[in-house]
């Protein structure tokens, strides 16, 4: 039994290499409030290999 493909115009090659929506990440991060970790970065060392990073100011948020 042979089976007949279909050609689904909606998925293109672009859009399954890349993931992401074609808006840039500046927007994706003002879209989700997320919190802007540039000089505003706490790191504490747990001593087992892993650090934990913190923001100073968690009002701080992308714009």
């Amino acid at each position: 039994m042979e089976k007949d493909f279909v050609r689904n115009d909606s998925l293109f090659e672009r859009s399954l290499a890349n993931r992401f929506p074609p808006e840039t990440r500046q927007q994706r991060l003002i879209q989700k409030g997320a919190v802007d970790l540039r000089d505003n970065l706490n790191i504490e060392d747990l001593g087992n290999g892993y650090r934990r990073f913190t923001p100073i100011n968690p009002n701080k948020k992308f714009l």
